[in-house]
């Protein structure tokens, strides 16, 4: 009787870690994928945009949609940035290259930011004639 009740709490014990493990690879990820995604992105990059000498972060997991997002920068050019996804399998799925480079987002971000300073800066001088 005492063996069945110890095989009985062994094979809970190893259901309950096996069911912390997925659930923490569904919020996490794994780095075995985490790694196969940062050699993939590497490789798409080298072989789609090798002209525009970027640097690549490290992945990161989206718990969202259970991707990998490999943001990719220039280190020549502050507009030059854009994100490779990446599914687990090592597959690219797609990048922001377009939304965010292309069609000057970036720039158009970068300059608002700067507008948006500036503006604050004139709306909190206390010379300012209108309260705001």
């Amino acid at each position: 009787m005492k063996k069945f009740v110890k095989i009985i709490a062994g094979l809970t014990a190893l259901s309950l870690i096996g069911v912390l493990l997925w659930t923490a690879n569904g919020f996490l990820g794994n780095p075995l994928s985490k790694s196969i995604a940062n050699k993939s992105a590497k490789k798409f990059i080298l072989e789609n945009y090798e002209e525009l000498n970027l640097s690549i972060e490290k992945a990161e997991f989206s718990f969202k949609d259970g991707k990998y997002l490999v943001d990719v920068s220039s280190p020549s050019s502050m507009d030059t940035y854009f994100t490779v996804i990446v599914l687990p399998n090592g597959q690219v799925f797609g990048t922001t290259y377009e939304d965010q480079f292309l069609s000057k987002f970036n720039t158009w971000q970068m300059v608002n930011e700067e507008y948006r300073l500036m503006v604050d800066g004139i709306l909190r001088d206390e010379n300012f004639p209108y309260q705001s």
